[in-house]
């Protein structure tokens, strides 16, 4: 059987191998000059943020493979198949760097005293998350895959990482600070924006072969969503802004997949 390069998958996937970085390229030296003249407010925040997209991405990294074996198990999809290999790989990239740059700009910090698990946090990536992708062992329906792509690939890689974003651009970019980070966020952001495309594409694959289920992606998306923008309610007003504009973004292509009006571009 040959591969079908003309697919988003496979199109990702040969971008996916064009746009490798390494973390263990990103120069931190910068960023290890600067902590300690950061005020305590700043740092606090930051090492906020960082825990909850390092924490966020091992837990995918842990979770994720099932969705693999769904689609493995139905057969006739080996360009998802192939996709869903690099994004692993890269989930464990992003996994890498976090923790590089923790144990090399703020080396013995405690996550949980400076950052504990909230109660939004804890619904969404500890008990949703699993949950939804957990199921796949037992169940591998078109619903179940739904309920997985909808969960991750759409609310927290296409909404709460895409505030994070937000967040780490207004308080560190735009200001100079960390560049590292910033670097290692800006790589990260480019991977997952393959991510958010390859979940629109399975969503609406999946939506399109039976229609009946697009109230199951809107009904997860709608549950998850009061649980994210709590992750966010401390922020600055144009990070709330931006979270709710990405939800709405994902609801209404998630309902533009049955007209085939959208077709979601891959990242470069």
């Amino acid at each position: 059987m040959a591969l079908r390069y003309e697919l988003l998958p496979m199109a990702d996937y040969v971008k996916a191998k064009k746009l490798f970085w390494d973390p263990e390229a990103i120069d931190l030296s910068e960023d290890v000059r600067q902590w300690p003249e950061l005020s305590e407010e700043l740092q606090l925040g930051t090492l906020r943020l960082i825990a909850g997209f390092y924490r966020g991405e091992i837990a995918v990294t842990e979770d994720l493979s099932p969705l693999l074996f769904a689609i493995r198990k139905e057969g006739g999809h080996l360009e998802e198949e192939i996709f869903l290999c690099t994004q692993l790989f890269e989930e464990a990239k992003h996994t890498e760097f976090f923790d590089r740059w923790l144990g090399t700009v703020v080396p013995g910090v405690d996550l949980n005293e400076v950052a504990p698990v909230g109660p939004h946090y804890q619904f969404v990536f500890y008990e949703e998350l699993p949950r939804v992708l957990h199921q796949l062992h037992e169940d591998q329906s078109r619903r179940a895959q739904l309920e997985a792509v909808a969960t991750y690939h759409l609310m927290i890689e296409g909404v709460a990482a895409e505030a994070g974003y937000a967040s780490a651009y207004v308080s560190l970019k735009e200001r100079g600070l960390l560049p590292g980070l910033v670097k290692g966020f800006e790589l990260i952001q480019r991977d997952e924006a393959r991510h958010i495309a390859f979940g629109h594409y399975l969503a609406g694959r999946i939506i399109r072969d039976d229609p009946d289920l697009l109230p199951v992606a809107k009904a997860q998306m709608r549950k998850l969503f009061p649980h994210i923008l709590g992750l966010f309610l401390f922020s600055q007003l144009d990070v709330i802004k931006h979270c709710i504009n990405m939800y709405e973004t994902r609801l209404r292509k998630v309902e533009e997949a049955l007209t085939g009006a959208v077709t979601p571009e891959a990242a470069d």
